[in-house]
């Protein structure tokens, strides 16, 4: 059975504007769009019911009910397991290298059609003028958050992750007003996630979250969705990647020339402490030939 997700996906760039504007909605809410009437997703979306009706129908289903069936069915939303179950309705359907790469771009195409450049000028904002940058990566998330310390820390001094396993609320005792909570959260977010929101909140610290389409955006928090959809059974960060390229470069041009001069100390650092390997090394490591006699 194809998941409404994959279904969305199949069919995405043929939909009208107010058809699509429906299906980020359904994509936003898959985890619990069976509990809304049609008319409610459609006032969501701002749209008519006579365009859900017409999405609904290009997504392969009768009627809205169905769709809602299916939905209920589905325990495992978010999970590769369902992936699994498409393929193997799908026997000897093989995903080629050039497909991914299509996927991808497509991720980024309708990550960045979709209207977020004011969010993104509110996150380059909110993480130049912070006092201290503190990043929480949950589940998937984890490692995005170490690249995301790697990017900013050319532009910043105090960006730290919290550690997978370390005590949260130690560490988001300390926020406070003019710090910046950046959290990366794709799907199946742990339950915990909405309490630490909140509590952040209280201390008047900006909350910053990168994921995919289900995440919610609360007014007083920066929330950057992404396109995570490719073949197989994984979820896609090429555009949480994008992204915090761009943070980074953006965050260090605009600390100007104190973010030039930290450059400078962390490659003296580099040279002096890391002992990286320069082309330099290379040639004088390389055995020398025999010079032939004239």
């Amino acid at each position: 059975m194809r998941s409404i997700e994959t279904r969305i996906y199949e069919c995405y760039d043929e939909l009208s504007p107010s058809e699509r504007q429906l299906a980020n909605v359904l994509l936003k809410h898959q985890r619990d769009f069976s509990s809304y009437t049609a008319t409610e997703l459609s006032e969501k979306a701002g749209v008519s019911k006579a365009t859900a009706a017409r999405l609904f129908r290009s997504l392969g289903y009768k009627t809205y009910g169905e769709a809602r069936r299916d939905a209920r069915n589905s325990k495992l939303w978010g999970s590769p397991l369902i992936r699994v179950e498409e393929e193997n309705d799908a026997p000897g359907q093989s995903q080629s290298f050039e497909g991914f790469i299509q996927a991808d771009m497509e991720n980024l195409r309708r990550t960045f059609d979709g209207n977020q450049a004011s969010e993104i000028h509110r996150a380059c904002a909110a993480i130049s003028g912070a006092h201290r940058v503190v990043i929480l990566g949950v589940r998937h998330g984890y490692g995005l958050a170490y690249l995301a310390k790697n990017l900013l820390g050319f532009g910043k001094d105090m960006v730290q992750v919290l550690a997978n396993g370390s005590n949260i609320s130690d560490d988001i005792t300390s926020l406070r007003r003019g710090d910046v909570f950046m959290v990366f959260a794709f799907k199946r977010r742990p339950e915990y996630l909405q309490t630490v929101f909140s509590e952040v909140r209280s201390t008047g610290a900006q909350i910053l979250v990168i994921g995919d389409l289900s995440l919610e955006n609360p007014s007083e928090d920066i929330v950057l969705r992404c396109h995570t959809h490719i073949p197989g059974l994984f979820t896609s960060f090429t555009s949480a990647v994008t992204i915090l390229n761009y943070l980074g470069w953006a965050v260090f041009n605009a600390a100007g020339e104190t973010a030039r001069t930290r450059l400078q100390n962390l490659e003296r650092l580099v040279v002096s402490i890391d002992r990286v390997e320069g082309p330099d090394d290379k040639r004088k490591a390389s055995p020398r030939r025999p010079v032939a006699k004239p």
